[in-house]
C-alpha cells in the first residue's frame, strides 16, 4: 500500500502541462492566512483551475474535503497539520451548495456506490468480505468500499472559506467537531436574501421509534425523512428545519420503505424517500416563494410552497400532487425499482413567469422489452393566476413533454424525453440562460448497472451508450430546437454542430449547469472509469458457468449422442452400442468387443452401465476424428463424472432416452456442432467475447434448423448451453466495449454561449475531470465574490473542490449583511408561532438555484440488490483476478 501511495504522488506530479506545481499564493491578505496552493490544472479554454480541497496534495488521493478522524467521525483538513491519505473518501459527492460571502455551504452524499455499509452488516447470503473483494478487484483497489475502520461517517453538511480554507462541520452524525448528530444526504438547494436553503433527506438516531436496524439500513441503502433546511449565516449559521417533506413521524416513513416489501431483497418495491426538487418562484410583485419537493405513501411525490419558509411547516401548501397529476395522465415513479432509481420529481424551475416541472415517470411496468429501457422524463407546466402561490386553486397545470395522444391539458407539445426516438434520459436539467430555459438529458444509469452486476445483462447499458445524452434549448413560446445531439426526425440539426454526449458517448449525466459571466457552463457524469470492470467479464460470466462446466456439459452430449444417434453402416457416426462385455469399462470396452443394436431400452442397469461406458470410448474417437472448426483445440479426452454416469444409465433404463433412436438427419448436425462447442472451451475462461459469440451464435442457428426434429428432453441439454438471450446479450457487451476503448475518463465541463444570431457556440474547459480520471463527475457550482468553485463527485476517493479567480468584481455583503460569527450550530424544528415577529431583509429573487439531478450513484446499488449476484460472480471473479495477478 506504502508503494502504491508513492506511486500515485508521482502520478500526480507529473500530469504535465494539465497538472502543475503552482507558486504559493502570499500567505496572509487582510489578516487571514490563504490557502497554499500547490497543484493547479491549465483548463483548454485559456483558465487557471486551483485544488482547494486537501490543498497539500494532488489529484487521485484521498480527499472528501474533510478529514476521517475513526469511529465514523470526520473533523476539518488543516493544511500543513493533516496526513496524506486521510481524506475521508466516503464523501464521494458535493451534493449541493450555496454561497456566502467567501463561504460555500456545501452537502455530500456519502458512501461512494453505497456499497460499503450494507457489505460490512452481511445482508443476504453473501459474506460481506468477499463482496468487498469482488469490488476492490473490480476496480483494482480504486473503489471505496467503507472507511479504513468498518464504521460509516455518513453525509454532512459543512462551509468551506474558498479563500483560506478553512473549515467548519455544520451538520453530521457525530455530536462533537460541529456536527448535530444527524446523518443528511441534502441533494438540492436554493437561496433566498441572506438565507440558503437545502433539501434531501437526514435520518436520526434519536428519531422516537426508529430501531437501531432501520437505522443502519437508511445509512447503507441511503434512505431517510425528506426535509428542508434553512441555514441564517447571519445567525451564526443557525441550521432550522423548517419542512418535513410529507413523513413526520416514524409511521410514515415505513410506510414509503419496510411497509412496502417485507425484507430487503424487496427493495424495489420500496420508495426512494430522499426529495431533489428545490426552487423559487417570484410572482408579479417580486415576492419570491420557496418550493420544495416532497413525498408520502398516500400522495405520492408532491410539491409544495411557502410564502415565509422561516415560520416552518404549517406554512406550507401543496400546490401540486396526485389530483393534478392524475388529471394529466402523469404519475411520478417514485419507487427503489422505477427509473433513475425512484426519481419522482426531479427538478422545478422558473422560466417567462411559467414553473416548469421535471417528473420522473418510467416504472418498471413501462420497461421495454427491445431496448431494456422504462420510459423517459415528462415535463408539466404550471401557470399562477393572480399573486398568492401559496393557492393551490390559482395554479393550473398542463403537459409540456409526455404523452402527445393525450386530450386537454393531458395533452403534451412534445413526447416524453422531448423526442420520440430517445428512450435513455429518465429525467432531465433545466437551466435558464439568456432568453432560453435549456433542457440536458440525463440517463437511467442506475438500471444499466444494477442489470450489470446483479444480471450481467448489457442491453440497457448499451442503449445509453448508444444514445447518450443530448441538450435543447426552448424560447419564450416554447419552440424548442436541439443545441447537442445526433439526427433525430423531430431534430435533424443541432445549433452546435455536437452530436450526443458532448463529444463522447460515455456521458450519461448533463449533471449540473450554472450560468457565470456571461456564458453557461455545463457538467458532466463519464462513466468510463465507473464501467471498466465490463471489459474484465469472460465469456463464462456471461454464461454462467466455468471452462470446466462447460466441457463437462459438452461431454455429456457427446457421450449421450453415441447412445441414441442411428447406427449408419457407412459412416462410423451415428453408432448405438451395446457392450458384450456387461463389465466393460472405458479402459476394457473397444468397437471391437461391442455389437450394434436396435433401438431398444436396456435390460438392466448393468447393461445400460455398459453401454454408457462404450458410448464414452466412441465419442473419444470421434473426438479425435474430428477437424476443428474454430482452431487448434486443446484436447482433452472425453469423459463422465461419476454422477453423469448413472445420470446416463438411469435415463436409458426408465426409456427416458431411447437407443439408436435420433436419424441422421438430426444427428449429423449435433455431431458437428458439439465439436465446435468443444472448440470453444479454451475462450470461455477469457474476455474474447467478439470471437466466442460469432461462433456462438452460428451454433444457436444450428440448433434452431433442427430444434423440432429433437427430442424435448435433448433439445432442453442443448438449449442450456445455447440461449438466445445470452447471445443477445453478448453481442451488447461487444457493442458496449468500443465506446470504453477510445473514451478519456474524467467529467466533461463545458461552456455555452447563446449569439446574437442565434447560433450557440460550445467550448471545452476540461475532457478529463481536471485530470483525474477517478473524478467521473462534477456536480456543484458556486459563485462567491472572488471565485467560481466546482465540486466533483468521485466514488473512488471523494469529492474535491476547485476555484477560478472571476474575472469580473464582484461586491462583497454589506457589513450589515456579513454573517456573525461562527458558533456551534443548532438544529431546531420552526414553527410558525415562533417566528411570526421576525422580521427579515427584504425578500429577493434566488442567486443560485441547484437543478435537483438524480444522482442516483445510490443505485440501490451493489449493495442490497447485488448482493446475491455478487456472490456467484464475484467470488470466482475475485479468484480468477488474483490467480492472474
Amino acid at each position: 500500500m506504502h508503494l502504491n501511495g508513492i506511486a500515485k504522488r508521482i502520478t500526480a506530479l507529473a500530469l504535465g502541462a494539465a497538472l502543475l506545481t503552482a507558486t504559493a499564493l502570499p500567505a496572509f491578505a487582510e489578516g487571514t492566512q490563504q490557502i497554499n496552493v500547490k497543484y493547479t490544472y491549465n483548463a483548454i479554454d485559456g483558465t487557471t483551475w486551483e485544488k482547494i480541497s486537501h490543498a497539500d496534495f494532488g489529484t487521485e488521493t484521498n480527499d472528501g474535503v474533510v478529514d476521517y478522524l475513526g469511529n465514523g467521525k470526520v473533523g476539518p483538513y488543516v493544511q500543513g497539520a493533516s496526513t496524506e491519505n486521510n481524506g475521508d473518501r466516503g464523501q464521494s459527492y458535493s451534493y449541493a451548495a450555496e454561497s456566502y460571502g467567501d463561504w460555500v455551504y456545501i452537502g455530500t452524499m456519502y458512501g461512494g456506490l453505497g456499497a460499503n455499509s450494507i457489505l460490512t452488516r452481511g445482508f443476504g447470503n453473501l459474506d460481506p468480505e468477499v463482496a468487498k473483494a469482488t469490488i476492490d478487484v473490480m476496480y483494482n483497489g480504486n473503489m471505496y468500499i467503507g472507511e479504513p475502520d468498518g464504521v460509516s461517517a455518513g453525509g454532512i453538511l459543512y462551509k468551506f472559506n474558498v479563500k483560506t480554507g478553512e473549515t467548519k462541520i455544520l451538520m453530521a452524525q457525530s455530536a462533537d467537531e460541529g456536527g448535530t448528530g444527524v446523518i443528511n444526504i441534502l441533494r438540492g438547494s436554493t437561496k433566498i436574501g441572506d438565507k440558503l436553503y437545502f433539501v434531501g433527506m437526514t435520518i436520526d438516531r434519536n428519531t422516537p421509534g426508529l430501531t437501531e436496524r432501520e437505522y443502519q439500513t437508511a445509512i447503507a441503502i441511503q434512505s431517510g425523512f425528506p426535509c428542508v433546511y434553512e441555514v441564517d449565516p447571519i445567525q451564526g449559521d443557525k441550521i432550522t428545519r423548517i419542512y418535513d417533506c410529507g413523513v413526520e413521524d416514524i409511521n410514515d416513513y415505513r410506510k414509503l420503505t419496510s411497509a412496502n416489501g417485507a425484507t430487503l431483497a424487496d427493495i424495489n418495491k420500496w420508495y426512494f424517500t430522499s426529495t431533489r426538487a428545490i426552487s423559487t418562484y417570484t410572482n408579479s410583485k417580486n415576492e419570491t416563494a420557496l418550493i420544495a419537493g416532497g413525498l408520502n405513501a398516500d400522495e405520492g411525490a408532491f410539491l409544495a410552497v411557502s410564502n415565509n419558509p422561516s415560520a416552518g411547516q404549517d406554512t406550507f401548501t401543496e400546490i401540486l400532487g396526485k389530483a393534478e397529476f392524475d388529471s394529466l395522465g402523469v404519475t411520478p415513479a417514485c419507487k427503489r425499482g422505477d427509473v433513475n432509481g425512484g426519481g419522482g420529481i426531479y427538478q422545478v424551475l422558473q422560466f417567462n413567469n411559467k414553473l416548469y416541472v421535471v417528473v420522473c415517470v418510467g416504472d418498471e411496468a413501462s420497461q421495454n422489452p427491445d431496448n431494456g429501457m422504462k420510459t423517459s422524463f415528462a415535463i408539466v407546466r404550471g401557470e399562477l393566476t393572480g399573486t398568492d402561490a401559496t393557492k393551490r386553486e390559482n395554479w393550473h397545470w398542463s403537459v409540456l413533454a409526455g404523452n402527445t395522444e393525450g386530450e386537454g391539458d393531458a395533452k403534451a407539445k412534445y413526447a416524453y424525453g422531448m423526442d420520440p426516438e430517445r428512450v435513455s434520459a429518465g429525467a432531465c436539467t433545466l437551466q435558464v440562460y439568456g432568453d432560453y430555459l435549456y433542457i440536458g438529458d440525463y440517463n437511467d444509469v442506475s438500471s444499466a448497472l444494477q442489470n450489470m452486476v446483479t444480471k450481467k445483462n448489457f442491453q440497457t447499458m448499451y442503449t445509453n451508450l448508444q444514445q447518450s445524452i443530448n441538450l435543447y434549448r426552448m424560447d419564450k413560446n416554447e419552440n424548442v430546437e436541439k443545441v447537442v445531439g445526433d439526427p433525430t426526425e423531430a431534430f435533424p440539426t443541432s445549433l452546435t454542430g455536437a452530436g450526443s454526449g458532448y463529444g463522447t458517448h460515455m456521458t450519461q449525466y448533463t449533471w449540473q449547469t450554472a450560468v457565470h459571466e456571461g456564458k453557461m457552463y455545463l457538467s458532466t457524469m463519464d462513466e468510463t472509469t465507473l464501467l471498466e470492470p465490463i471489459a474484465q467479464f469472460t465469456n463464462g460470466d456471461l454464461l454462467n458457468m466455468s471452462a470446466e462446466e462447460w466441457r463437462k456439459q459438452i461431454n455429456y452430449l457427446r457421450v449421450l449422442l453415441e447412445l441414441i444417434a442411428k447406427k449408419s453402416d457407412d459412416s462410423a457416426s451415428g453408432v448405438a452400442m451395446f457392450a458384450q462385455n456387461e463389465a466393460a469399462t472405458p479402459e476394457t470396452a473397444t468397437p471391437e468387443t461391442a455389437t450394434y443394436a436396435a433401438p431398444t431400452t436396456p435390460a438392466n442397469r448393468s447393461e445400460a452401465l455398459a453401454l454408457v461406458n462404450a458410448a464414452v470410448v466412441a465419442a473419444n474417437e470421434h473426438a479425435a476424428d474430428a477437424v476443428a472448426v474454430y482452431k487448434a483445440r486443446t484436447e482433452q479426452p472425453v469423459t463422465l463424472t461419476e454422477e453423469q454416469t448413472n445420470e446416463l444409465a438411469d435415463a436409458l433404463v426408465d426409456g427416458e432416452y431411447i437407443l439408436n433412436s435420433l436419424d441422421e438427419d438430426s444427428s449429423a448436425p449435433l455431431f458437428d456442432m458439439n465439436s465446435l462447442m468443444a472448440d470453444l472451451t479454451d475462450l470461455v475462461d477469457t474476455t474474447e467475447v467478439e470471437e466466442f459469440v460469432e461462433y456462438y451464435g452460428e451454433l444457436i442457428d444450428a440448433l434452431g434448423d433442427i430444434a423440432d426434429q429433437l427430442p424435448p428432453n435433448l433439445k432442453a441439454l442443448y438449449e442450456l448451453l445455447l440461449q438466445v438471450a445470452t447471445k443477445e446479450n453478448m453481442i451488447y457487451l461487444v457493442k458496449c466495449l468500443p465506446y470504453l476503448k477510445d473514451s478519456e475518463a474524467g467529467f466533461d465541463l463545458l461552456t455555452f454561449t447563446n449569439n446574437a444570431d442565434g447560433s450557440v457556440t460550445m467550448e471545452p474547459v476540461t475532457r478529463t475531470g481536471f485530470g483525474d480520471r477517478y473524478s467521473h463527475g462534477l456536480r456543484v457550482f458556486a459563485e462567491t465574490t472572488d471565485y467560481f468553485i466546482i465540486g466533483t463527485a468521485s466514488p473512488f476517493y471523494g469529492s474535491q473542490l476547485w476555484r477560478t479567480k472571476n474575472t469580473a468584481v464582484k461586491p462583497e455583503p454589506t457589513p450589515s449583511e456579513k454573517p456573525a460569527a461562527t458558533q456551534k450550530p443548532t438544529t431546531v424544528t420552526a414553527t410558525a408561532a415562533a417566528t411570526a415577529a421576525e422580521t427579515t431583509a427584504p425578500v429577493a429573487k434566488t442567486t443560485g438555484v441547484i437543478p435537483q439531478t438524480s444522482d442516483d450513484m445510490p443505485i440501490v446499488p451493489l449493495a442490497v440488490v447485488c448482493l446475491g449476484a455478487l456472490g456467484a460472480f464475484g467470488v470466482a471473479f475475485a479468484l480468477k483476478k488474483r490467480n492472474h495477478q
